[in-house]
């Protein structure tokens, strides 16, 4: 059997497989490619033998691709091309498109040729990027409070849990803010839950505005939240929840809703014994506003 036959017989093989298979002689020029691959790349029938493969590798990467080539065919072997890298080829109208491609030496009347099988990935990597979004967004939605966008308890304690590491570590001082709505219920009550929610919203988005943006505004549940101030000693935390509740009794004014607000809030110069010691000393002052007639604010600092 003649070489010429051989390969003939190898087209016919390669035209029985679902992905494009090329074959590639050492000087990276194409002998046979199937009928998958002529559609896959855009060339008309007969037309990709004879062509370097680089023809195929998108422009930027051509050079390294050579060295590839070269680095494959002195040591032969089965092998994915870019393994963890997202591969791409050109196709004849220039489109780049993802793939994924494996080699394989083959030997043909004491020659080595290279079989490149390429598969379309673009679906594949279309579905990733979607489960990925999906991923990040499900990530984001148990770190954020549905209703205000703003972050939700975990996330806030996660983030007091690093302050105290950095008061800790470095002596910086930070504070925390505890604020719990007056009256809130009866809103619900004689206007009803839209405009609970609707008020909630506004009480979050006012509260971030008014916030640094290394600050954390946080809903804990229901009509509590929370501000953690961090490289905030007493001064300018007692400034600024001021500015808060002042900003915040304002809107409820104009917008006619009977709701003042309760809040505690301590500066800690010192870490304290823990996340949980920390919250519960903030709500308990913020329970000795209300105890005293509610819509006031108390600020402590630790230590006293």
């Amino acid at each position: 059997m003649t070489s010429e036959t051989k390969i003939s017989q190898y087209a016919k093989f390669l035209n029985t497989m679902p992905d494009s298979a090329i074959l590639v002689e050492p000087d990276g020029r194409i002998v046979l490619a199937n009928e998958v691959a002529e559609v896959f790349f855009g060339y008309p029938e007969a037309e990709l033998p004879g062509k370097l493969i680089h023809d195929l590798v998108p422009k930027t990467v051509q050079e390294r691709h050579a060295h590839y080539v070269t680095t494959f065919f002195a040591e032969p072997h089965r092998r994915s091309m870019g393994s963890g890298l997202n591969l791409h080829a050109r196709r004849a109208d220039g489109q780049e498109v993802a793939v994924d491609i494996m080699l394989s030496p083959l030997g043909l009347e004491g020659q080595t040729f290279t079989l490149c099988i390429v598969r379309d990935m673009t679906e594949r990597r279309r579905l990733e990027t979607e489960l990925s979004g999906a991923l990040e967004r499900e990530k984001s939605l148990a770190r954020t409070d549905h209703l205000t966008a703003v972050a939700n308890a975990r996330l806030f304690e996660e983030r007091l849990e690093r302050e105290i590491e950095r008061c800790k570590r470095y002596q910086h001082p930070f504070s925390v803010a505890y604020l719990d709505l007056d009256h809130f219920k009866n809103i619900n009550d004689t206007l009803g839950h839209q405009v609970g929610d609707r008020l909630l919203t506004r009480v979050a988005d006012i509260m971030s505005s008014l916030c640094r943006s290394t600050d954390t505004v946080a809903r804990l549940g229901g009509d509590e939240f929370a501000v953690l101030f961090p490289e905030c000693n007493e001064s300018p935390a007692r400034s600024a929840v001021g500015k808060l509740r002042l900003a915040l009794l304002d809107e409820m004014r104009r917008n006619d809703w009977s709701v003042t607000f309760s809040i505690g809030a301590i500066t800690c110069r010192e870490p304290p014994d823990s996340v949980q010691a920390l919250i519960e000393a903030a709500d308990r002052l913020m329970y000795r506003v209300k105890e005293s007639g509610r819509d006031g604010a108390l600020h402590e600092s630790f230590p006293a």
